[in-house]
C-alpha cells in the first residue's frame, strides 16, 4: 500500500518537509532533529493559514505550493553547500514549472557562483547563456530589469577575461616563437660544429697518411 505523505514544517529549523501523516515521529532531513508528526503537520497549516488576508484571500494551488516548497529546499540545500542536491532539485523545478524563471536563475547562479566566476569553460558558458536566456523570458518588470543589468555586468566581467586570455595567448605564442628561433639557431650551430668535427678528423687522416708515408721514404734513404 502506498505512503500518504503530507506537508510539514519543521518545529526547529522551519523547513518545509514532506511526512507520513501515519507515523508519529519522524526526523527532519535538514536539521536532523526528531519531532512529532502531528505537531509539524499543525505547523505547516498555521502557516499556511496565517498568510491568507482577511482583505485579499489568496488561495494557492497545490502546484504552486508544492513549486515553493522545491525552491525553498534547493535554497537550503544551496546554503548547506551540498551543490548537486540544489541542483537536482532546481532542474526539478525547471521541468514541472518551466515558465518560473527561478528555476533557470537557481541552476544559473551555482553554475556561475552567483555570477562571480567569468573564466567558464566554453561548453558550461554556453549552457550558462541558455539558463539566462529563460531567466529574462520568463522574469517581469523591475524584476526583469535587475536580472537583465546583474547578467550585462557578467558579460562584461567575462568579455575582459578573453580579452586577457587573448594577451596571455599571444605572450605564450611570442614566447614559443622565440624558442624555436632559439632551437633553429642552436641547430645550425650544431651542424656548423659537426662539419668542422668532420673535417677535423679528415684532416688528422691526411696527417697520419703523410707522416706514414714520410717514415717510409726516410727508411728507403
Amino acid at each position: 500500500m502506498p505512503v500518504e505523505l503530507v506537508n510539514a514544517k519543521c518545529p526547529n529549523c522551519g523547513a518545509i518537509l514532506k511526512v507520513d501523516s501515519k507515523k508519529e515521529f519522524a526526523e527532519c532531513e535538514f536539521c536532523n532533529a526528531e519531532f512529532l508528526v502531528t505537531n509539524a503537520i499543525l505547523n505547516y497549516n498555521y502557516c499556511i493559514t496565517n498568510n491568507i488576508k482577511a482583505d485579499n484571500v489568496n488561495i494557492t494551488s497545490k502546484g504552486d505550493a508544492e513549486k515553493e516548497r522545491l525552491l525553498k529546499n534547493a535554497a537550503t540545500y544551496e546554503h548547506f553547500e551540498e551543490f548537486d542536491k540544489a541542483i537536482s532539485i532546481f532542474r526539478q523545478v525547471c521541468e514541472d514549472y518551466p515558465d518560473d524563471y527561478r528555476g533557470w536563475l537557481g541552476l544559473a547562479t551555482l553554475l556561475s557562483d552567483n555570477f562571480n566566476n567569468a573564466e567558464l569553460n566554453a561548453q558550461s558558458f554556453q549552457m550558462l547563456k541558455a539558463y539566462m536566456k529563460k531567466v529574462l523570458l520568463c522574469s517581469q518588470g523591475e524584476q526583469h530589469i535587475s536580472l537583465q543589468s546583474q547578467w550585462d555586468s557578467y558579460l562584461l566581467k567575462r568579455a575582459s577575461f578573453i580579452d586577457q586570455q587573448k594577451i596571455k595567448l599571444n605572450d605564450l605564442q611570442d614566447h614559443v616563437n622565440n624558442i624555436n628561433e632559439k632551437i633553429k639557431v642552436a641547430g645550425d650551430r650544431i651542424f656548423c660544429f659537426q662539419n668542422l668535427l668532420r673535417n677535423a678528423y679528415y684532416r688528422m687522416i691526411d696527417l697520419q697518411r703523410s707522416r706514414h708515408i714520410l717514415k717510409i721514404t726516410i727508411l728507403v734513404l
